[in-house]
């Protein structure tokens, strides 16, 4: 079955002096949970063929790397894709040297089903 989650990144930097993380340091993390709601939502249009909406994950990562104020949203219908997402940030860790401040980053999962053709 075809499936769309558009991914948008938005990355707001706790402190303003802090230099942006490189993508390359963020995408590993991001392409897991991305296929983390991929594979949840084409499962659940198996059984509701019309869920639509949005998938929020937001956290911060800290200077030690961990990812502490994690927090996931998520439109009505879409409970099992946001548990998804928070399964595949289980034991993500940045590891320390990557950060001199905290960085906060909110990534919107947009599950959009296929177009009737």
């Amino acid at each position: 079955m075809k499936y769309s989650v558009i991914l948008l990144l938005i990355a707001a930097l706790a402190a303003a002096q802090q230099a942006p993380i490189a993508m390359c340091e963020l995408r590993p993390a991001l392409e897991e949970i991305r296929n983390a709601v991929a594979d949840s939502y084409e499962d659940l249009l198996t059984i509701e063929p019309g869920a639509t909406g949005t998938v929020t994950v937001s956290f911060t990562i800290a200077p030690g790397g961990a990812l502490t104020e994690v927090s996931i949203t998520s439109d009505p219908g879409l409970e099992s894709v946001a548990r998804a997402a928070e399964e595949a940030m289980q034991g993500l860790d940045y590891g320390p040297g990557l950060l001199e401040e905290p960085i906060s980053i909110t990534v919107p999962y947009s599950c959009i089903p296929p177009s009737e053709s």
